[in-house]
Parts: C-alpha cells; structure tokens; sequence
C-alpha cells in the first residue's frame, strides 16, 4: 500500500493540536517556505530541480529536540544525515511532491535525490535542501515549462518564498512567471477529513502557486 504523500516529512505536532476537538480537516498542519532554483546545461536546456524547503518554527523547532540527539543545542551532519536520507527516500515516492510538465505532459525526475538538512540560527528554521535531475534535458524556449510544488492532500502548506523563491543556475537565460492558486471552495475543506487520503487527494492542487518557466 503506497504511504500517505504527508507522512514522508514525519509530524511532530504539539499534542494540543493532536488532541483537538472534532475530525481533523484538510488545512495544513506544516509550513513551507520553498525556494526553487533550476539548473542547465551548456545549450540552456533544464537539466535538474533543486529545493531549499523552510519549515515553519513550530514544526521545526519539535525536529529540532528530536533529531538533538546529544542535547548540546545544536544539529551536527551526522545528527540530519538518516532523517534526510529517509525524507527524501519516502518523498521519491510522490515525485518529491513536484509536478512539471510542459504542454501538458510530465516530465519525469530520475532520482535519487542528493540533499541534506540544516539548521537556521538566526531565524530558528529548518531546512531540508535537496536536488534531482530530470530524466531528459528539457528546452523551454518554445514552449514554457510549468511547476508546481505541493503535498496532495494539503496536510502540508508549500509556499513559494519572497522575495526570491525562484533561482536559475544561469540568472540572464530564463524568466519565471509565478501564477497565483486557484480559488478553492473553503466548504470543500472544511467538511473533507485529512486522515484520508483517498479522499483528499488532489485538494493539495488548488492552492499551489504555478511557475511558468522560459528560457532562451
């Protein structure tokens, strides 16, 4: 049975909000802030996607005192290495919650992933970066490419980052137009339950920005 595309990041949630009155609704429970940053190669064809995903504080400062396996406070490499090992494991699975496509096609990533986690001192974020290339190069001159990045049941919130949320490896060949979501009716949500996934599958699409990508 394939895992609940939310259950790739583990949750450390307050136990407050676990215990909440009521059936768990399809809000988001985890923030993301996503920094997005295309790579190319020498014909400025679109080579691979990397990702620097901020976690909200709350959810970041639980990992912190887990993954803190020696409690001095600090997050070593080989404290981070195994859980971003496994996250990015577990996210291959839903295509590292990124979908690309250009006329209306998917664009396949290869994988694996090579990526790492790190510890914001001065904003007291965590950060789960990571890379994987596309299994083709893909040109963008023609016809644009189009990305969006987010969990398909909603349970988690992937925003991209301002001011400069979306990078290119060569800054002068490429042009992003970011899309805002679409409308989404708040009923929908309300009444959908985010412990089931079969049912809340696809909510995930209507709040994710769209990058529509060109370069020349």
């Amino acid at each position: 049975m394939a895992m609940r595309p939310a259950a790739a990041i583990p949750l450390l949630l307050p136990a407050a909000l676990l215990a909440a009155d009521g059936p768990a609704r399809a809000h988001p429970h985890v923030w993301i802030d996503a920094v997005t940053k295309l790579h190319l190669d020498d014909a400025r064809r679109v080579i691979a996607v990397e990702q620097a995903w901020m976690f909200d504080d709350l959810y970041s400062e639980a990992m912190k005192a887990d993954l803190d396996s020696d409690g001095d406070g600090r997050l070593s490499d080989s404290e981070t290495q195994d859980f971003a090992t496994g996250v990015l494991h577990d996210l291959a699975e839903w295509h590292f919650f990124t979908e690309l496509t250009q006329d209306d096609r998917p664009v396949d990533l290869a994988g694996p992933a090579e990526g790492g986690v790190l510890w914001l001192d001065e904003q007291k974020r965590l950060v789960l970066r990571f890379r994987v290339a596309l299994a083709t190069p893909v040109a963008a001159a023609d016809s644009p490419l189009v990305l969006r990045t987010f969990d398909p049941t909603y349970y988690i919130a992937i925003d991209i980052a301002r001011p400069n949320g979306v990078l290119f490896s060569d800054p002068a060949a490429c042009a992003v137009d970011i899309r805002p979501p679409e409308e989404a009716d708040e009923r929908l949500l309300g009444g959908a339950d985010v412990l089931d996934p079969d049912v809340n599958e696809g909510f995930g699409h209507l709040f994710a920005e769209t990058l529509r990508i060109t370069c020349r």
